[in-house]
């Protein structure tokens, strides 16, 4: 084979031209389908917030027991199979107190200022060239005061069971305990009251199910509040908002691959004392729920626990498989749900979510608020589907237990949190010190690297990342070529001097030894280093693992 440098040239000029031929000549040309799909109901346009409410209101009232219907077109199923049905009332128990109240009935809770009027509102948009820039669509539903969908806007990213959908990454799961009735959702809160008996024993009463319904206090384009109250005791609310990214509009995809609040769903919960005298109450919140398990018939990344935790300001980096949490589970011969982790963390963390192979979401604490310790507990890892064929593919998330928090008479406090929902960009992952989530392996730095590079032909070129992969795997093989090249001469050598091998072995026969000297000096003789035709490979070899780390 002739590897002369005039025909290696030749070669990436020619390739070089075919594939900018391609892109600048014919891509242009190319029919372009600019038909864009707009949820039943958007509150893009709307400015008036009552207007707004009006129009996204899904009235279903909820008798004492009944079950709750989720407005016209939520019946669809996320990329595995799952519904969006409204649940029945489950109860969970903190893990922080000795023992639970049997939870009074539905029609004994003191709510005669809550509304039973099952309401659904939107924040964001599902058109990606919406004039705020937002990245994605929040459905969430007053059921909970939780997040009952969340889809991405970008047109990179579509279902892959159906392109013609948006992705979404968060999503309703049922709940295995009760089914067909309640449903595991993202950022929903059980709230217990905290008190000691005449023992002094703490119990804790559920006051709050996860499944109440709340009132829309208020509403606006980038906020909607919910609101719960127990007459004369207390007042709760939780207020969702987001952020509008900042420099979105620079006609590329680099905002939406280096701007990380364009993907944060922020929540405030806020507790009132209602009452003349002190008192005590703790909140288990539901992590982040729903995300798709990617093409789940072929893959070999399931959903993980990723933690970030902080050990003397520095960020430590955990993961938990979804596979050591069934073996967990497994262990503990827990035959009915709740699965939960046998271990329970309570440091301090920047981060800690549900990894998926493309996308996470993660709850994320910023530098600048304080830290988590202030506010959570206690956090453990769950299987919220699980399933019974294969463990792997089970759906997993997080249940955080809040300290007690303790409130004078008439006196109220609040806890943020920020929820990141988006893709494993580096851009991304590195704003929220989250970058070691995705696994590169041994030779992540050379990984990295070609990413850049991938990056850029995508970026600052514009090449489709079909084109971007074939030119990232051309310039790797032409800055491979030297070696290429001294590896086949010296295979090609080798050749040569087979007759003459084959020689000494009919001379020697059977003596090993002087076999192995008479080569040695035959080598030498004939200037062949036999680390020649291996060297080359051996350090080919990283390389070739890098970029197989870079585009998977």
């Amino acid at each position: 084979m002739d590897f002369s440098p005039r025909r290696v040239v030749l070669f990436l000029i020619t390739s070089s031209v075919l594939l900018f031929s391609w892109f600048f000549f014919v891509v242009p040309i190319l029919p372009v389908d600019n038909a864009k799909e707009k949820p039943a109901q958007n509150n893009e346009e709307t400015e008036n917030p009552e207007e707004i409410a009006k129009n996204e209101v899904t009235s279903k009232t909820a008798g004492d027991g009944a079950k709750t219907t989720p407005d016209e077109g939520s019946d669809a199923k996320d990329p595995d199979g799952k519904t969006n049905e409204q649940p029945d009332e489950k109860t969970d128990k903190p893990d922080n107190v000795a023992k639970i109240e049997p939870e009074k009935k539905p029609e004994d809770r003191e709510t005669s200022e809550n509304s039973k009027e099952v309401r659904t509102e939107y924040l964001g948009s599902d058109d990606p060239e919406n004039e705020n820039g937002y990245y994605f669509l929040a459905k969430l539903t007053s059921v909970g005061a939780s997040v009952e969908r969340l889809e991405l806007n970008d047109p990179r990213y579509r279902d892959l069971e159906n392109p013609d959908s948006p992705l979404a990454l968060l999503a309703t799961v049922p709940d295995p305990e009760k089914f067909p009735g309640p449903y595991y959702r993202t950022y929903a809160t059980s709230f217990f009251y905290v008190h000691k008996d005449e023992k002094e024993k703490t119990i804790s009463k559920l006051i709050v199910p996860d499944d109440a319904n709340w009132t829309v206090r208020s509403r606006d384009r980038d906020r909607v509040t919910f609101q719960y109250v127990i007459s004369n005791k207390f007042r709760f609310t939780k207020e969702f908002s987001i952020v509008k990214p900042e420099n979105n509009n620079d006609g590329s995809n680099l905002a939406r691959d280096t701007n990380a609040q364009g993907y944060f769903l922020k929540l405030k919960i806020g507790i009132e004392n209602l009452q003349d005298e002190e008192t005590q109450v703790v909140y288990e919140m539901q992590g982040p729920v729903g995300i798709p398990l990617e093409d789940s018939e072929s893959t070999s990344k399931f959903r993980d626990i990723k933690i970030g935790g902080l050990e003397e300001g520095n960020v430590e980096h955990e993961t938990l498989t979804v596979k050591d949490l069934a073996e967990s589970i497994e262990d503990q011969e827990l035959v009915n749900p709740p699965y939960y982790y046998e271990e329970k963390w309570k440091a301090p963390f920047r981060y800690v979510g549900v990894d998926g192979q493309f996308f996470t979401t993660l709850l994320y604490n910023s530098p600048d608020d304080p830290p988590t310790t202030k506010k959570v507990e206690s956090y453990v890892a769950q299987i919220v589907d699980l399933n019974p064929r294969d463990a792997k593919h089970s759906d997993v998330s997080l249940v955080f237990t809040s300290v007690p928090i303790d409130l004078e008479a008439g006196g109220e406090q609040t806890h943020d949190y920020t929820l990141f929902s988006g893709p494993k960009r580096q851009g991304l992952l590195h704003e929220i010190e989250a970058d070691k989530i995705i696994e590169f392996g041994w030779f992540g730095w050379i990984s990295k690297g070609l990413l850049a590079i991938l990056a850029f032909l995508h970026d600052n070129l514009f090449l489709p990342y079909g084109l971007a992969i074939v030119c990232l795997t051309i310039l790797v093989r032409g800055a491979l070529f030297p070696l290429s090249r001294k590896q086949a001469h010296s295979a090609a050598r080798m050749k040569e001097l087979q007759p003459r091998l084959q020689e000494l072995k009919k001379k020697y026969g059977d003596d090993k030894q002087k076999f192995a000297e008479a080569q040695m000096k035959l080598f030498r003789e004939s200037g062949y280093n036999p680390l020649a035709g291996c060297l080359p490979m051996v350090l080919q070899l990283p390389i070739f693992i890098g970029l197989y780390g870079a585009i998977r």
